[in-house]
């Protein structure tokens, strides 16, 4: 618990190195909400994801350690799931976009989701940004929960993702309020503390005006993980987080260059490689795409770990 506690603290101050203004008191909490969500737990089982430690660490970081705040939020997830039947597929729109892929994890073993704002249309409904959103963050749960053991990852404790806002070539057709707004919204009600940092590559003076104009909307510790990274910065900043086999050549990789929507050849190159791997170990890939398994950074066997209540990990799509 003194591990989980400093590693919780670090995740609610933002820090990166042990700080003892990071140090929290979650054992009190963490055992109020444990037995407050255990009737919800019952009252749910069909739906199969945990309410484990893990998922409640990240409830009571959002809600400042406030427990009955903490319990709504899992409320509300729990009626969410049910009805959203389990998880939620990205929207053809939404893949044929190449707006957003999930290649890899960065070396913490957190997936990266990277969003492409040049090819972001300006214009796309509210139901295909809510659904691809939706999408996207269920299959970072999906792969994490894939990946555990017996024991809390010792690198990315919370389970989260890290998103990567790459900013080269975008212009204000690209920039939308709505957009935005739909991402907090989510964010906030259905997936909090998902996000470990925010990059924002390639930043220039417009994509900070934009995100002057979007800052009011963010929570005070969601601004603290913005990181602005300018074009000569960038592939240091890549190389440091993700290893270079990994990365395209644009930032200072070795892995072949990511396809554009126009040049994509399969569902990898669709929605990124762990992306495409994590749907197709479900078997979600959509009708007429190969079924050709490639090398990923999924593990391939499920080992399921217990959640408070006696439940396994599984999201059932």
């Amino acid at each position: 618990m003194n591990w989980l506690e400093t590693e919780v603290g670090l995740i609610y101050q933002v820090f990166d190195q042990p700080n003892s203004s990071a140090i929290v008191d979650l054992r009190n909490p963490l055992i109020r909400l444990r037995e407050l969500v255990r009737p919800l737990e019952l009252e749910h089982w069909e739906l199969q994801e945990p309410l484990d430690d893990v998922f409640l660490c990240r409830l009571l970081v959002a809600k400042d350690f406030d427990v009955e705040q903490a319990l709504k939020l899992a409320q509300n997830y729990s009626a969410y799931r049910l009805k959203v039947y389990g998880g939620v597929r990205p929207p053809p729109a939404w893949i044929a976009s190449g707006m957003c892929i999930i290649p890899f994890e960065d070396r913490h073993g957190r997936p990266v989701v990277v969003v492409r704002a040049k090819y972001i249309d300006g214009s796309i409904s509210s139901e295909v940004m809510e659904q691809g959103y939706r999408a996207s963050v269920d299959t970072v749960i999906a792969h994490c929960l894939s990946k555990r053991t017996t024991n809390v990852s010792g690198s990315n404790p919370l389970e989260q993702y890290v998103l990567m806002f790459e900013s080269e070539g975008a212009g204000w057709s690209n920039f939308s309020s709505v957009i935005m707004k739909i991402m907090v919204r989510e964010s906030n009600s259905h997936y909090p503390e998902r996000c470990a940092g925010i990059y924002i590559l390639n930043c220039n003076h417009f994509v900070r005006a934009s995100f002057q104009m979007v800052s009011p909307m963010l929570h005070a510790r969601t601004v603290k993980k913005i990181k602005f990274v300018v074009a000569e910065k960038v592939p240091a900043l890549m190389q440091s987080l993700v290893e270079p086999e990994k990365l395209p050549p644009e930032y200072g990789g070795r892995a072949p260059p990511w396809a554009s929507p126009a040049n994509s050849q399969n569902l990898s190159d669709r929605l990124g490689r762990l992306m495409a791997a994590t749907y197709r170990r479900l078997g979600l890939e959509p009708p007429g795409e190969d079924e050709l398994e490639e090398e990923s950074d999924e593990s391939p066997e499920m080992i399921p770990r217990k959640s408070s209540g006696g439940r396994t990990c599984c999201l059932p799509w």
